[in-house]
């Protein structure tokens, strides 16, 4: 990680602004960063988690709010 300054740093608090290297893709908002010694593990991990969970996963149709509301209305 480097900061706004150029300089590298090993942690990076809240309101903290650093440029982060090597990542595929961007990260959401509080997405958590572990550490690994192996790349393997890491891209294991990777390749996991961008893989669909649950019921996002299945093919459900999806209810606006506004319409679980009106049917919980009646």
């Amino acid at each position: 990680m480097i900061n706004d300054r150029g300089d590298r740093v090993e942690e990076a608090l809240p309101s903290f602004p650093v440029e982060v290297l090597g990542l595929g893709e961007l990260p959401q908002a509080g997405d958590e960063f572990e550490v690994f010694t192996d790349e393997k593990q890491a891209r294991a991990l990777a390749a996991e988690r961008s893989q669909p969970h649950g019921s996002i996963a299945s093919n459900k149709p999806w209810l606006p709010a506004v319409s679980l509301w009106a049917k919980s209305q009646n």
